[in-house]
């Protein structure tokens, strides 16, 4: 009987389940041109005043959570869009951001350590 086990040292979460990022709780707070972004509950206060996004809009219960976080909150107007983003720190545009898909970002940082006889 062969027994083989594989030990993991690194296991990427900070990856989006879905191809659109919704659900994305992960902690990218840059968007994919490297600007940084600006805290989703100051966008609220001004930017995304009327844009329909509220607290129950994101995966992590309300703006103040989602902090600056890269995240594609559900509007009540216009539902979601393609990808995670965010809105810009320096000039207040929203960006998409770039982050792996799970599958994609573990295929990448497993360093499986194969241990056992085979």
């Amino acid at each position: 009987m062969s027994t083989v086990s594989f030990l993991f040292d690194e296991w990427n979460t900070d990856c989006k389940q879905t191809l659109d990022g919704v659900g994305y709780k992960g902690n990218t707070h840059t968007a994919r041109n490297g600007k940084e972004c600006q805290s989703w509950a100051d966008a609220l206060k001004s930017i995304l005043k009327y844009s329909g996004l509220t607290d129950a809009s994101f995966p992590d219960g309300s703006a103040e959570n989602a902090k600056n976080y890269c995240r594609n909150p559900q509007s009540s107007t216009r539902g979601y869009v393609k990808d995670a983003w965010c809105v810009a720190k320096d000039d207040g545009a929203a960006y998409f951001c770039d982050l792996p898909l799970c599958c994609e970002a573990t295929l990448q940082t497993f360093k499986p350590i194969a241990q056992g006889r085979i």
